[in-house]
């Protein structure tokens, strides 16, 4: 079955990219009579999800477990998310966004292995089985869940009829970051405002990445922009360093603060924005709500472990993958790993922390194939790289305990072309062929200088 398929696939590559294929010996491939149980099928190593996380792990551990190996992902496209902040920034040219942000999924599905375009539904982790939304159900040995976020627009009330209307826009989806660049350029001033939400996100410095490249290009535009950054928690950014660097910058920008306050609602025939108070940040604060008066307004939306996912019995009260933070395998059920943003790691849910993660749960799942002790351990890592405008960024890395974890030898907390260069530049390079090929382990891991520095800095 997995050599027919794989077949199946690798012809039908050839034939798209109008190479000469024998379509009658295909057609005849595709006719191959099922198996007798056509919903049971079993493998030494299933991953469920091929966002990010699950590629990268697919490629890095299928050459050791061969073509006993099956992904689970219905996505046809790979969309590279860390470009979307540049795309509704304006910072990239059609070129590069044609180049960058996104590609066919089977570009990096290897050949050899069995890929189920399919949703899963459920978990039997007493039995070791998967049941998939057709009602197909797969066995495993060992199961890595890769299943990332589900973005729920809908938890704000009117956001789905508003979003990518009347200058409400959103970076958090292929489908409205050129809006965002959009409503950014046609913006003849007035209130702009930019919003976080209650919940875990993907890349939480994101939503202020954007109203830095928005003020820069109002700014340099003679725009006059009122910018209130309106957050659901109670503070900018989670490591202390790179939060009093940003609070610096927001001062120096004139950019308003205001913490505790969670986008509830957002009325597009009025252009305003309803903020409910969270009590345990704003003690003293009398007001239930808040209604702001918007001309631009960008939304971060509320996130949550996929549906499939929450009340599953390997996930926690909030719904994510239930796992050692250090192995990445799950609490209970040892033949089970999780990676990425579905998981309940505590550290920030970005590229390069399942870069950094990569290589631990690569040694632990082959380890534990081949009966040997867990060795590898993580430490949290993680970077997120904010645009500050005028071409600078601040790279932000820094591990479980929140303390820095830097690469280089420059001070990370400020502003530097060098670091916007790389990121807009290289990573998406290192993003499309290394990290989705498994070859990538995070800058820290993976260069001798970056080893240097740190040991110079003492960071971990």
């Amino acid at each position: 079955m997995a050599f027919r398929r794989a077949a199946i696939r690798t012809l039908e590559k050839f034939r798209d990219k109008g190479r000469p294929v024998d379509r009658d010996f295909l057609q005849k491939l595709k006719e191959e009579p099922a198996p007798l149980n056509p919903k049971v099928e079993s493998y030494r190593l299933v991953v469920v999800g091929g966002g990010t996380a699950g590629l990268a792990v697919i490629n890095s551990v299928s050459s050791y477990f061969g073509l006993d190996v099956c992904l689970i992902e219905p996505s046809t496209t790979h969309h590279c998310q860390p470009m979307w902040t540049f795309i509704g920034g304006g910072k990239l040219a059609p070129p590069e966004v044609e180049a960058y942000a996104s590609r066919p999924t089977a570009d990096f599905v290897p050949n050899r292995i069995n890929w189920e375009q399919t949703k899963a539904k459920s978990f039997d982790p007493e039995n070791n089985i998967i049941t998939l939304e057709n009602d197909k159900q797969i066995k495993y040995e060992q199961l890595v869940v890769a299943a990332g976020l589900q973005i729920d627009w809908g938890k704000i009330k009117g956001l789905p009829e508003a979003v990518g209307r009347d200058g409400v826009c959103s970076n958090y989806s292929h489908l409205y970051a050129g809006t965002t660049w959009e409503f950014i350029n046609s913006f003849k001033g007035g209130n702009a405002l930019f919003t976080f939400p209650n919940t875990p996100v993907k890349c939480a410095g994101a939503p202020q990445k954007i109203m830095y490249l928005a003020h820069d290009h109002w700014s340099k535009n003679g725009k006059n922009a009122s910018i209130k950054f309106v957050s659901g928690i109670g503070k900018l950014f989670s490591a202390d360093k790179y939060c009093a660097a940003l609070e610096q910058l927001c001062d120096s920008k004139g950019l308003e603060r205001n913490f505790g306050l969670n986008l509830v609602e957002v009325r597009g025939d009025t252009k305003e924005a309803v903020f409910q108070v969270n009590k345990a940040i704003r003690k003293e604060d009398p007001e239930e709500f808040y209604t702001y008066n918007y001309d631009f307004l960008h939304v971060t939306p509320p996130m949550s472990a996929p549906d499939f996912l929450k009340g599953s019995p390997i996930a926690d009260a909030a719904g994510f993958v239930d796992v050692n933070k250090h192995t990445l395998q799950h609490v209970k059920y040892p033949n089970i790993f999780a990676i990425g943003d579905c998981s309940n790691l505590p550290t920030s849910k970005t590229a390069t922390a399942i870069a950094g993660s990569l290589g631990v749960l690569q040694n632990n799942i082959i380890n534990q194939s081949a009966g040997r002790n867990l060795t590898a351990s993580y430490n949290g890592y993680t970077a997120c790289p904010i645009p500050v405008g005028d071409n600078k960024l601040v790279m932000a890395e820094f591990d479980y305990d929140l303390k820095p974890c830097e690469s280089t030898f420059i001070s990370q907390d400020k502003p530097s072309r060098l670091m916007y260069y790389l990121t807009s530049k290289v990573l998406p390079e290192v993003y499309w062929e290394q990290l989705l090929r498994g070859t990538w382990f995070g800058p820290a891991n993976s260069l001798t200088l970056s080893r240097v520095a740190r040991f110079f800095k003492g960071s971990n």
